[in-house]
């Protein structure tokens, strides 16, 4: 099963003001719990990875899991046990089950929205359909991809990094096509997430008595993390975005 590299990972998310702290002082410590006390995953409530029972997981187990890394407390569970128990559930076919046949709507009330979307991608292997959405699940986290055709679900499938890549490519060039000129509001809207904040503190305008000397306010960048593989980079320039770059996170 694929297991994308832990720097990887520790690259991506350190632009994450929420999980700053988890990389600067290292990835795997201060465990909740004491020495020699089993590791209980805090979503499945076992130690155990044969006590998960998978065929009896619903919905509501998965929407936990959704994007469960960006959480300001995810470092307190990034072990290579908990891990273990991710993969185990997400490597099952019990989302598949659960997802196949629903609507998008239907799909973002059992689950929750996905990080991003893409439509029709010719070089994705059989299935690709004509949307394709893709979650990060856990802390890993572990990328999933969930492919419609005509509004409905037809799979669910774990990501290799080069679909992955395929998927990242094909929403950015969607993005750029909306939100190129468009304030932060509208994009966060489009995405149907936060952007980050890449510097808290900005400079104030420069301030002028000229009456021909028009003032801008200070470029600001804004940050858009996607799992451990990509980072979308967007400036702003006067409120309105200017130009959108990505950053592969390969350590």
């Amino acid at each position: 099963m694929l297991r994308p590299r832990i720097d990887t990972l520790c690259a991506s998310l350190s632009l994450s003001i929420a999980l700053a702290s988890f990389f600067a002082q290292g990835c795997l410590s201060e465990a909740p719990w004491p020495a020699g006390y089993p590791i209980i995953h805090p979503i499945f409530h076992v130690s155990d990875p044969a006590r998960i029972q998978i065929d009896q997981l619903e919905c509501s187990t998965f929407k936990s899991l959704n994007d469960r890394y960006l959480t300001d407390d995810a470092r307190r569970f990034y072990r290579q046990e908990i891990i273990d128990m991710e993969e185990q559930v997400l490597g099952s076919d019990r989302l598949g089950k659960l997802l196949i046949g629903h609507t998008p709507p239907e799909i973002t009330e059992l689950i929750g929205l996905p990080r991003i979307t893409a439509g029709r991608i010719a070089d994705l292997n059989c299935g690709g359909g004509d949307r394709n959405w893709l979650y990060y699940f856990g802390y890993l986290p572990i990328a999933v991809r969930v492919t419609y055709q005509s509004n409905r679900c037809i799979s669910t499938s774990l990501c290799e990094f080069a679909e992955i890549k395929l998927i990242e490519e094909e929403a950015l060039l969607e993005l750029k096509k909306h939100a190129i000129g468009k304030s932060e509001k509208q994009i966060e809207e489009y995405l149907h997430h936060k952007l980050i904040s890449r510097d808290l503190l900005l400079p104030p305008p420069v301030q002028t008595s000229s009456p021909i000397h028009i003032v801008h306010e200070a470029p600001i960048e804004k940050e858009f993390v996607i799992g451990g593989d990509f980072v979308w980079t967007f400036h702003f320039t006067d409120g309105k975005c200017t130009e959108i770059h990505e950053s592969i996170q390969l350590g």
